[in-house]
C-alpha cells in the first residue's frame, strides 16, 4: 500500500523524530471507505552508528465511522523479544 508523509519532521530536545503517514488515494489499496494512517517515532541509537530506535509505531484505521488504533510495537512484543527502548533499525536498502 503506497503511503506518503505530508509534513517534514524536526527533532525534539531528545532528538526524537515523529512522522505521520497516510495512505495514498489509490483505488483498491484500502477497501471501501476505509482510511489508514501511521505515526512513527524514532530516536538515535547512541550505541550503534547508523541505527535508530523505533520508539512508537501506531496504526490508525477508520472504517464505517469506527476508529481503531493499533500499537504495532506492542503486537511485535507478543512474538519477539524487544527491549523497553523499542525496536532497533539499521540504515540499509532492500532489493526487490
Amino acid at each position: 500500500m503506497p503511503i506518503t508523509s505530508v509534513q517534514s519532521a524536526s527533532p525534539t530536545s531528545d532528538n526524537e523524530l515523529t512522522f505521520n503517514f497516510t495512505h495514498a488515494k489509490v483505488p483498491g489499496a484500502v477497501p471501501g471507505g476505509s482510511k489508514m494512517s501511521f505515526e512513527i517515532s524514532v530516536v538515535p541509537n547512541k550505541n550503534k552508528e547508523n541505527h535508530l530506535w523505533l520508539t512508537k509505531q501506531k496504526a490508525i484505521m477508520v472504517r464505517d465511522e469506527k476508529v481503531s488504533e493499533y500499537d504495532v510495537l506492542d503486537n511485535l512484543r507478543r512474538f519477539f523479544e524487544l527491549g523497553k527502548a523499542g525496536a532497533c533499525l539499521r540504515k540499509g536498502t532492500v532489493e526487490g
